[in-house]
């Protein structure tokens, strides 16, 4: 038995540049009956603030639904997506994607969300074994992995020295 939402409906438009148009998300959230559209021109990439998704997010009630015309429109990744559509859920609302037909609200909607976790997972997973591989590369052909230290060996010893003497912090700090 499929839960329907007590609440009201509010949409999320988001395009990445200021000379993209929003109008044809617009329509769709209209159409399927959205009480209140948050519109974003913003880019979705890594530290980006969105700050109407912000809004959308924190107008959502008990029983309301956060309705989008497509899932890239509200995340960027599969672990973006899940960590959004968790933070949904802990306010008691639903989630809708119109293009992708998944509505939080159905059976098939919370299987979809199981489906997402794992392709999250999957998505970090093959990350680290990527970022590992890549060290260990690097590693073999006597690179060192990381930042570079910024005090040579001796210069290191020196100023381990010159505190244990008693030198202060600043004292050190303008010396090195």
């Amino acid at each position: 038995m499929d839960t329907k939402p007590v609440g009201k409906l509010i949409g999320y438009a988001r395009v990445s540049t200021k000379d993209q148009e929003l109008r044809l998300q617009l329509d769709d959230l209209k159409r399927a009956g959205c009480w209140n559209i948050y519109e974003e021109h913003a880019s979705a990439s890594k530290g980006r603030r969105r700050p109407k998704l912000e809004e959308a997010l924190m107008d959502l009630r008990a029983g309301d639904t956060l309705v989008v015309w497509k899932l890239d429109r509200l995340a960027r990744n599969m672990r973006e997506l899940l960590r959004l559509l968790d933070r949904i859920q802990s306010a008691g609302a639903g989630f809708k994607s119109l293009r992708e037909h998944i509505d939080l609200a159905t059976p098939v909607g919370r299987m979809m969300m199981g489906v997402f976790g794992t392709l999250a997972q999957f998505e970090s997973d093959l990350t680290a074994e990527r970022t590992k591989a890549g060290i260990k590369a690097i590693q073999d052909r006597g690179l060192q992995y990381g930042a570079q230290p910024k005090l040579s060996e001796a210069k290191a010893k020196a100023l381990v020295k010159m505190r244990k003497s008693g030198a202060t912090i600043a004292e050190t700090a303008r010396q090195f």
